[in-house]
């Protein structure tokens, strides 16, 4: 299991922004996302200075790095550990840009690995942010915090980033006074730990409530047949079943949508026929539990090709209608591709139509509203599952940045 924390601008802002995590399987090639929300990334200016910079939304909430990309990352890295036979941390540039347009990564840096613990005190704090040697002085001079009180670390001057005297400072002041400090960034970071090394509590805000070494990790799919030797191959456990064929035949059918939605994410001619071979592979087994061959697939789908059509129009049905006296033809009302999401049939009741996986973007909610309930239900469709999401409460409203309001 290999856990890669990922951000937009300049590794070095690992210490002081928020960050994405994803946790990659490497045997089975499973790779499940935390998204965080980024809202500020580091930025190299053309005087050679960094800076802070604010994020727009729709960055901000997406992916710094997709699911490919982590990918090719955790199986890279886990040879470098394997090559030097232990544990370690590897920093990664990702897409950078070849003359042909294309976008590879590279390694850069790699330290030995070092386990992380749990920290599940996350409540609302009153923050005090220090942004340089005069924030800290002041927040000295306050004299007896309150009990929900914190220190923001969160340097703006490009000498303290790494200046572990301002930030040991930082330590020994919480310390003294008895408060945490809010990390936003890594627990990768230096400066998380200088902060350890001074005693003082660190409230990592990106970390996951379990540590980072795991021991074991929960799947449930049918995976190809020779992945548990795969598994063993790297001195890992595996605890596999063998399905009954009823059951089979379902979760086949499951890996169908599963891999037909890895097809959307590919993103060139390369990826799209490695993942096309996946849907061949499951169809292929599928065509044998059923008695018939892929040449008999293939030769029924030719027939049904000349009777009804292909899908090379890529044409979508979105109302049928009787025509009649009053109504010679049926209006588009432009909402036809929205409102084919959901369709509310009840006051507690939504049906979603299969073509929810057609119109709907990879890790971007959508939502449904239960008025009598005062519900709203988020639906997120991921790569290999659907995400649900309740909230009672009333959401924030997303305004762009440089919205101005007269």
């Amino acid at each position: 299991m290999v856990e890669i924390h990922g951000l937009w601008g300049l590794p070095d802002a690992l210490q002081y922004c928020p960050y994405d995590i994803w946790e990659v399987h490497v045997p089975t090639n499973v790779a499940t996302e935390f998204t965080d929300y980024k809202s500020n990334m580091l930025i190299a200016r053309d005087n050679g200075e960094w800076e802070y910079v604010r994020i727009k939304n729709e960055l901000g909430r997406s992916l710094s790095i997709g699911r490919r990309e982590a990918i090719e990352i955790a199986s890279k890295t886990i040879a470098v550990a394997e090559r030097l036979g232990r544990a370690c941390h590897v920093m990664w540039f990702v897409g950078c840009a070849n003359p042909d347009g294309g976008s590879y990564s590279i390694p850069w840096y790699l330290t030995d690995a070092h386990p992380s613990e749990k920290n599940l005190d996350r409540s609302n704090y009153e923050m005090y942010r220090v942004e340089n040697r005069e924030d800290l002085e002041e927040f000295k001079e306050l004299g007896k915090p309150t009990p929900r009180t914190a220190i923001e670390l969160m340097p703006k001057d490009l000498a303290l980033f790494r200046d572990m005297d301002f930030i040991e400072s930082v330590g020994e002041a919480a310390k003294d006074a008895d408060v945490p400090v809010i990390l936003a960034g890594s627990t990768l970071a230096h400066a998380y730990f200088a902060l350890r090394r001074k005693g003082c509590t660190v409230v990592p805000l990106g970390e996951k409530e379990h540590t980072r070494v795991r021991r074991s990790a929960s799947f449930g799919k049918i995976v190809r047949d020779k992945i548990p030797t795969r598994i063993a191959r790297r001195r890992e456990a595996e605890l596999t079943r063998k399905l009954p064929e009823n059951l089979k035949l379902n979760f086949l059918i499951s890996k169908l949508l599963e891999e037909a939605l890895e097809i959307r994410g590919a993103e060139n001619p390369a990826e799209r026929r490695l993942e096309l071979a996946d849907v061949f592979e499951i169809l292929r087994e599928l065509a044998k539990m059923s008695g018939l061959s892929v040449g008999d697939i293939a030769s029924t789908a030719d027939d049904k090709r000349a009777k009804v059509g292909g899908f090379e129009e890529g044409l979508v049905l979105l109302q049928t209608g009787i025509l009649g006296s009053r109504r010679d033809h049926l209006v588009d009302d432009g909402k036809g591709l929205t409102q084919v999401l959901a369709r509310k049939t009840a006051g507690d009741t939504f049906e979603l139509p299969f073509t929810f996986f057609g119109f709907m973007e990879i890790d971007q909610p959508r939502s449904i509203i239960f008025d009598d309930f005062a519900i709203r239900l988020f639906i997120t469709l991921k790569n290999d599952r659907i995400e649900f999401r309740v909230s009672r409460a009333a959401e924030q409203l997303e305004l762009p940045l440089d919205m101005s309001v007269s």
